[in-house]
């Protein structure tokens, strides 16, 4: 009865109250947004810094979802109940249950099933952390059975996906890649929207830990990991595989890439793998031949898993004491947390190490006695045998890498054509730059000479004429090496946008002066605002300048007789300024229109001009959420160029959300 009176509840509200804005990533009303903002800020990893001023958050989070008609914001509450109850400490089992009962009927009530299985997770992490194995094992296997029973696939791969993590957190590999493997296979073939908004890189990469070193299981699965990372998190998780990869491969070039990549981010060293540090320093250290002086970072290898690769390249690289080493750490890890689950792996963990201490004092001893020519020979036989007997299989393997060599070589001749391009790209820039600085200096050069003449060699009207020439050669340098800062600014991501009030007329007249000196004679310029009422807008002042004084320079160059006009207008698109420049001169191919928009690209050699301005207005106008472009509709002779910001910058939005 209590279902069916929240539902009639949900569809009057949602036909009744207003619609919010939305622009946070839950979709939810902001105001709910900020309340769910400020409850997540006090909960720490197992309790809550300020359990009343939670409370009042929580609290208004519930009312304003209720006012608002928000049924997602209000089945968020019931999480953040959820977490009140697993973040307090000495609560009872009863007391979390209720409470994802209570979650799970209203996420389920109202169609948020994301929720449902959410509130399992967060109860089997509860009883998990209470070492209440059987109990986050019992809920886990409920959930499977109640997904099963509705052919739900986003419940079947979430219990699999949870019991997996919970036998990998026992170090029970062999259970985990049981539903490992399951996920992936409900992941793959599933059309559920929601499902598939999610990610299967993980189970992806803990599949390559349940095999052997040198699998190819092992390779596959962390090639498929890398086609499906959606995250950040995902990539770092398979850059960490592809080193260990590489590694085993013994491809230091590659195994450096990854590394380098994984330590680069904090998120990655201090949450994901916070030993991957002496991890990666083990894995250099067996690579290089010199473990002895890393003992240190054997010793602090965190994840069971990671220690048994180390072990195993140890092993593969002939450091059979390290290897044994490893091992022996690795039974002090299984000893800690040992279960029923585990017993015959730690028989079997002690049986290896036994065995690899063995291999180990053999060897010492087959140094120590090289005079003994029987054991050397019988040794050869054996090699020799063994040989014969897998010469079959090497054979396939050779010409399985070989196909691989091949590609990896088609790979390597696509880089190097694109490094020629690229060189080829450098060249034409610094020739054009070489040009470009060289015309205006030496234009500013000569008729600083012709100025400094006596007096009586030149007329007023000619040095005016020769200071003019001087000033427009300064303003053309000026520019170029403008155009350069600003691109080195964007590709080092130090540009700076600083958002004010933007007066349009003010902007506009602004650019026109700028830009008059390098009308052709006989081309008139103006402006042409759709109102002249003031119209101001938000944005940075200096930056809708500098695309405009390039909009109508580049049309300077390029009209020799005619006019040009500078439009603004609000009506243009509703909710943007536009700013659009329209000239009469040579035009542009229709098939030209997106190419010019590229670095250092010119129609026409002869023009003056770096070919990046056009490059830098897209950058800038992208920067501050606008456009730009050329609108190839325009027809009537010469181009037109379009410039559009919205009224209210991106930057403000998000800070006011």
């Amino acid at each position: 009865m209590k279902k069916w009176i929240l539902l009639v509840f949900c569809l009057l509200t949602a036909f009744t109250l207003p619609l919010a804005a939305q622009t946070n990533v839950y979709g939810i009303d902001d105001e709910c947004y900020r309340y769910f903002l400020e409850a997540e800020s006090l909960l720490n990893r197992w309790d809550i810094r300020d359990p009343e001023a939670f409370d009042r958050a929580v609290s208004a989070l519930y009312r304003t979802a209720v006012e608002k008609g928000d049924n997602k914001a209000l089945v968020i509450y019931y999480v953040q109940m959820m977490k009140r109850a697993t973040h307090t400490p000495n609560i009872s089992d009863e007391e979390v249950d209720a409470a994802r009962e209570q979650l799970c009927t209203h996420a389920k009530a109202l169609g948020y099933k994301q929720y449902y299985y959410y509130g399992y997770e967060l109860t089997q992490s509860h009883y998990y952390s209470r070492n209440k194995i059987a109990k986050a094992m019992e809920l886990l296997t409920e959930l499977q059975d109640k997904a099963l029973a509705e052919q739900d696939d986003y419940g079947l791969w979430t219990s699999a996906r949870y019991l997996s993590i919970l036998y990998i957190a026992m170090n029970d590999y062999q259970s985990a890649k049981g539903y490992l493997l399951r996920a992936v296979d409900v992941f793959n073939r599933t059309d559920d929207p929601t499902l598939l908004r999610q990610s299967s890189a993980r189970q992806l990469m803990d599949l390559s830990d349940c095999y052997p070193l040198h699998s190819d299981s092992t390779r596959f699965f962390i090639t498929e990991g890398l086609k499906h990372s959606v995250t950040l998190a995902d990539t770092l998780r398979c850059e960490y595989y592809l080193a260990k990869l590489a590694a085993a491969d013994r491809d230091e070039k590659a195994f450096r890439q990854h590394r380098d990549f994984c330590l680069a981010s904090p998120s990655f060293t201090e949450g994901t793998y916070p030993g991957s540090r002496a991890f990666f320093e083990a894995i250099e250290a067996l690579m290089h031949g010199n473990p002895d002086r890393h003992k240190a970072a054997f010793d602090n290898v965190a994840r069971l898993a990671d220690r048994r690769y180390v072990a195993d390249l140890a092993e593969e690289f002939g450091y059979y004491e390290v290897s044994s080493h490893v091992h022996h750490l690795m039974v002090l890890q299984l000893e800690k947390s040992i279960s029923t689950t585990n017993a015959m792996r730690l028989a079997e963990m002690n049986a290896r190490m036994e065995n690899h201490s063995l291999t180990a004092d053999l060897a010492k001893t087959s140094r120590a006695v090289t005079n003994i020519s029987r054991l050397v020979v019988a040794l050869v036989v054996i090699i020799l045998l063994a040989s014969l007997l897998f010469a079959g299989l090497h054979i396939r393997n050779l010409r399985r890498r070989r196909a691989e060599d091949e590609k990896h070589i088609a790979e390597l001749q696509d880089a190097n054509d694109r490094v020629r391009l690229a060189d080829a790209a450098k060249t034409r820039f610094l020739q054009n730059m070489s040009h470009e600085i060289r015309t205006p200096l030496n234009a500013i050069m000569g008729f600083s000479q012709l100025l400094t003449l006596p007096d009586g060699c030149n007329t007023e009207e000619e040095k005016e004429e020769f200071g003019r020439y001087i000033i427009n050669n300064s303003n053309m340098l000026t520019m170029l090496l403008n155009d350069i800062l600003s691109a080195s600014q964007m590709d080092a991501g130090t540009y700076d946008i600083q958002i004010s009030d933007c007066d349009v007329h003010e902007a506009c007249r602004a650019a026109l002066s700028s830009a008059e000196h390098r009308l052709l004679p006989g081309v008139r310029m103006y402006y042409a605002p759709e109102t002249e009422a003031p119209l101001h807008f938000r944005s940075d002042p200096r930056r809708v300048q500098q695309i405009l004084i390039n909009f109508l320079t580049n049309a300077c160059k390029h009209t020799e007789k005619g006019e040009i006009c500078l439009v603004s207008s609000l009506t243009a698109n509703p909710g943007q300024m536009t700013f659009t420049v329209t000239d009469t001169g040579t035009g542009v191919p229709d098939d030209q229109a997106e190419k010019i928009f590229d670095r250092f690209t010119k129609l026409n050699e002869f023009v003056q001009g770096t070919g990046l301005g056009l490059s830098i207005c897209r950058d800038i106008a992208t920067q501050m959420g606008g456009r730009v472009y050329l609108d190839t509709s325009y027809k009537a002779g010469g181009a037109r160029f379009v410039f559009t910001l919205p009224l209210e910058p991106p930057q403000e939005k998000q800070n006011n959300a």
